[in-house]
């Protein structure tokens, strides 16, 4: 199970953040990162909609960036991107114009207080159709949950109707998003009218607390806030709206409650308690520029950050982009139509119930979207057959020759060679290392992680226990057993290798105490299962036991009165990875990322952040638990192999 993708974004209209975004916003964003899959954008289109002169929108979106790396948002944890540099924001806009009747676009209230201000003649088209642009920031990376104020919530139910009506007119396409509420923080107003919102747009300068300005800039600003009548320094909002807004922001920086702060300034006057305010601000905000400065003076190292989170960011796109370009491009889909993509499965074919049948998915998928034709072969199984089927697939001519399993490598060594024209692919499989060879992998280590983290869990004796080959060591030492450890400290973690059958292995662990056995090898896992369930039907442990698998590397087949006994499945989405792959290839792109620097080893190792590593609850004890599981798996998601 994959941690819920948020995605939120903020325009660079300014050349500073206030307090007011950074506490009612920004500082949500960055506790984000730790439980979800975060994706952050600068919406440099969206600022648009007002005059802006383009040297200047460059130079705010770069603050923008800067301000919001200093305030915590870690290019590790999330995805931070401009908008305009992933051009398919506008692509999809325009489609989701097209969906939207004028109707409900007239409806939307902020176009009508923002235009009201301005006057009709004078508001612009953009600010129009831009609950449409939004729609496609979201739904374009299939985000469940979007972190927005109150007053953004009617967008969000927009958003939500424009991908319901997509997907019945085009197929099931794009999640549902949800508001995410923003928890109510400390409401920051403006310290020269504080019975009103912080706010450049609506406050005074004066009034505005902004993150960029210098120490004596905002001491200044803070020791000329407005007070209330009286010298009493305590908390009224109605009384003593000024004293109370300089509480708040206090409080919100110093960790400090409001009764802690009242009783220590009880007696004094205003003038000490505007200069305790003032010396908090100053002195959390001062690193925070510092940073940010730090950042907007080396341009060259913010500039590949930024670029860095789009590639990210388009990599995200998958079945999004596949329908954008069948539906606006096509010009590139009639030339698609002269693309041949050529797969050989593995030995057994499509019904093995593994990699063969998750690639037929995934196949299925992209030639829904994309045009290409489709030759395929399977394998008896023999090195010399493995060898004849992908050579009449190169002599077709095809685009790419992809190859299911890691059966096919040795053979795919001297193709590659012989073939330094053709490009290829090989699923599952990180040992080719020619450079028209693309190796699609998966991050075994995060799988193994998330189910250690679930055995532990699950486990009454306290005792774990993973099966698997002596190639699988790392796997253990960097997932299995850290995952369990975050789970839970005192657990006991064993690790067992096999080369042949596991089943022997299962008894002597169960005999020994442990009730959880993750078996991360290949094939059948019906003998090991049936291990299980029959000790747990003889009632000779303590505790009844249960397995953890993954698919598609195995294939189990499971009885009403034993399914209890399985308790989760790690799996690897190679539909997923292949519809990418496809993508990239008919784009007459390569992915190119190394999978192991050392040996020379190039294509893209798939994860949990790509969605491709994801892990099935089954056991009502674990889905009662999937909060923390979610949680689990973000930190799953930064483990490398």
């Amino acid at each position: 199970m994959s941690a819920k993708r948020v995605l939120s974004g903020i325009q660079p209209t300014s050349d500073s953040f206030h307090l007011g975004n950074y506490l009612g916003a920004v500082k949500q964003w960055v506790e984000l990162q730790d439980s979800h899959d975060t994706f952050y954008c600068i919406v440099d289109l969206h600022a648009l909609t007002i005059e802006t002169d383009p040297a200047l929108l460059r130079q705010r979106t770069l603050a923008s960036a800067a301000q919001l790396l200093a305030l915590g948002i870690s290019p590790d944890k999330s995805t931070l991107f401009i908008q305009s540099q992933v051009p398919q924001h506008n692509q999809l806009g325009w489609i989701m114009e097209c969906l939207a009747g004028f109707g409900e676009a007239s409806r939307m209230t902020q176009f009508k207080d923002k235009s009201a201000k301005v006057g009709s003649d004078s508001a612009r088209v953009g600010l129009f159709t831009y609950p449409m642009l939004q729609a496609a920031d979201i739904l374009l990376y299939q985000a469940n949950l979007v972190p927005v104020g109150e007053d953004q919530r009617q967008h969000i139910e927009l958003t939500r109707d424009l991908a319901g009506r997509f997907n019945a007119r085009y197929g099931d396409t794009f999640t549902l998003p949800e508001a995410y509420i923003l928890k109510a923080g400390a409401k920051i107003n403006d310290i020269q009218e504080p019975t009103s919102k912080m706010s450049k747009s609506s406050g005074s300068v004066a009034g505005v607390i902004e993150i960029m300005d210098s120490p004596d800039a905002n001491l200044k600003k803070i020791k000329s806030a407005v007070t209330d009548a009286g010298r009493e320094v305590k908390f009224d909002q109605n009384e003593k709206p000024g004293i109370s807004n300089l509480l708040t922001i206090h409080s919100a920086l110093s960790g400090r409650t409001i009764a802690e702060l009242e009783n220590d300034f009880a007696g004094k006057g205003y003038g000490d308690f505007k200069s305790a305010v003032a010396d908090v601000v100053v002195e959390y905000l001062r690193p925070i520029r510092e940073r940010a400065q730090e950042l907007l003076l080396d341009e060259k190292h913010l500039l590949s950050i930024l670029h860095q989170g789009s590639e990210k960011a388009m990599k995200k796109l998958l079945l999004s982009t596949l329908l954008i370009a069948s539906l606006v491009a096509p010009t590139s889909m009639a030339q698609a139509q002269s693309h041949r993509i050529c797969l050989a499965y593995d030995a057994g074919g499509p019904g093995d119930d593994s990699f063969n049948d998750a690639a037929q998915a995934g196949l299925k998928v992209a030639a829904k979207n994309l045009q290409f034709t489709l030759e395929t072969t399977v394998t008896s199984g023999e090195a010399k057959d493995r060898k004849d089927r992908l050579t009449a697939l190169v002599n077709k001519s095809c685009t790419i020759v992809i190859a299911v399993g890691t059966g096919y490598a040795p053979v795919l060594k001297e193709l590659a060679q012989e073939f330094p024209e053709t490009q290829f692919a090989i699923l599952n499989d990180a040992t080719v290392d020619a450079l028209n060879v693309t190796s699609i992998v998966f991050a075994d280590v995060q799988g193994a992680y998330l189910a250690g983290y679930a055995a532990a869990l699950s486990s009454k004796s306290g005792k774990i226990a993973m099966i698997g080959y002596s190639s699988q060591k790392a796997i253990f030492d960097k997932g299995f057993l850290p995952g369990a450890k975050a789970a839970k400290k005192s657990i006991t973690v064993t690790h067992r290798s096999i080369s042949t059958s596991a089943s022997s292995v299962t008894s002597t662990l169960l005999r020994s105490g442990h009730d959880v056995i993750y078996l991360a090898t290949t094939g059948s896992a019906t003998d090991v299962f049936s291990v299980i369930a029959t000790s747990n039907r003889g009632g000779k442990n303590r505790f009844a036991a249960g397995l953890i698998t993954q698919e598609p590397d195995q294939f189990l087949t499971v009885d009403a009165a034993s399914q209890k006994f399985l308790l989760a499945t790690v799996i690897k989405r190679v539909d997923l990875a292949l519809i990418d792959l496809l993508t990239e290839t008919l784009a007459g792109r390569t992915l190119y990322d190394e999978v192991d620097p050392a040996l020379g080893v190039y294509g893209h190792r798939y994860g949990i952040s790509d969605k491709s590593i994801e892990i099935t609850l089954r056991s009502p004890a674990l889905i009662a638990a999937r909060s923390k599981i979610n949680a689990a798996s973000v930190a799953a998601s930064k483990l490398s192999s």
